[in-house]
């Protein structure tokens, strides 16, 4: 993300980093499970789920935080229920 990051605003960018601190568990292996897990047709709420059993770690904020950020540097969609 580091070389993606470096095109958001500064103030943008120290707030996204702040994220990825505070949540600094989910933001390893679980991050990435949630991204192997997200095929467009499930939910958030079945990601986290899925990324629960394969990893233990349960964050629902971080890990809407961390769709958030790969939203804003337009690496995913986010699209509404």
């Amino acid at each position: 993300l580091q070389p993606r990051l470096r095109r958001l605003p500064p103030d943008e960018r120290a707030a996204a980093k702040a994220a990825l601190r505070k949540h600094g568990e989910f933001m390893d292996l679980p991050a990435d499970v949630a991204l192997y897990w997200s095929d467009g047709a499930r939910t958030l709420g079945e990601i986290l789920d899925l990324t629960e059993l394969e990893t233990d770690v349960r964050d629902p904020d971080g890990l809407i935080a961390y769709f958030r950020l790969l939203e804003r540097l337009e690496l995913v969609e986010l699209r509404g229920a």
